[in-house]
C-alpha cells in the first residue's frame, strides 16, 4: 500500500530526528507521530512506518503543512529536519487483518485453528511483515472458513 498525492507523486512528511548524545529520537508534528530507537536508521524506519499508520488510520491523505520548524517545536532547533515517505505498507497483512476481525476470533484461537502461534497469527497481521506465503494464507483461509482469491494487477 503507497501513499502517494493525487498527481501521483510520493508524499513526504516534515519530520524531526534528534540525538542527545545518549537516546535517538524523532517525531512527525503534523500527524502527531513519534519514535524512539538505537540508531538514526531505526528511529527514521519507525518514523516512516508511523506515518503510514497514522494515515491508513486516518483514511484520508492530508498534505504536508509544515516546511519548517512549527513555531512551537522551536527548543528543537538543533535538532535535524528532513521530509519522510511513509512506509510501504504490505496489501496482503491488511486483508488478513480484516479477514480475521471480521470473524470475530482471537488470534489464539485462529492459531489453534491453524496449528501455529499466536504470534505467527499477529504476524501475519503486521502491515509491514512481507513473509506471507501462499501454504500459510491457505490455511488462513481454511481456518476463517473464507475462500482465498489472488489477484495481480498492472
Amino acid at each position: 500500500m503507497n501513499f502517494m498525492t493525487s498527481t501521483g507523486d510520493p508524499l513526504n512528511y516534515f519530520a524531526i530526528y534528534e540525538f542527545d548524545g545518549t537516546a535517538h529520537g524523532g517525531l512527525v508534528p503534523q500527524l502527531n507521530v513519534s519514535a524512539v530507537g538505537k540508531n538514526r536508521e531505526q528511529v527514521l524506519e519507525r518514523l516512516r512506518q508511523g506515518i503510514a499508520l497514522a494515515l491508513h488510520d486516518l483514511g484520508e491523505v492530508p498534505p504536508n503543512q509544515h516546511d519548517r520548524l512549527p513555531d512551537d517545536l522551536q527548543e528543537f532547533a538543533a535538532a535535524e529536519t528532513l521530509f519522510l515517505e511513509p512506509a510501504e505498507m504490505n496489501p496482503v497483512s491488511v486483508e488478513v487483518e480484516r479477514a480475521v476481525q471480521a470473524s470475530g476470533l482471537t488470534d489464539s484461537e485462529l492459531a489453534r485453528r491453524m496449528g501455529t502461534s499466536p504470534a505467527a497469527v499477529g504476524r501475519m497481521q503486521d502491515y509491514f511483515y512481507w513473509g506471507h506465503s501462499l501454504a500459510t494464507l491457505r490455511k488462513l483461509a481454511d481456518a476463517l472458513g473464507i475462500k482465498l482469491e489472488i489477484s495481480l494487477a498492472a
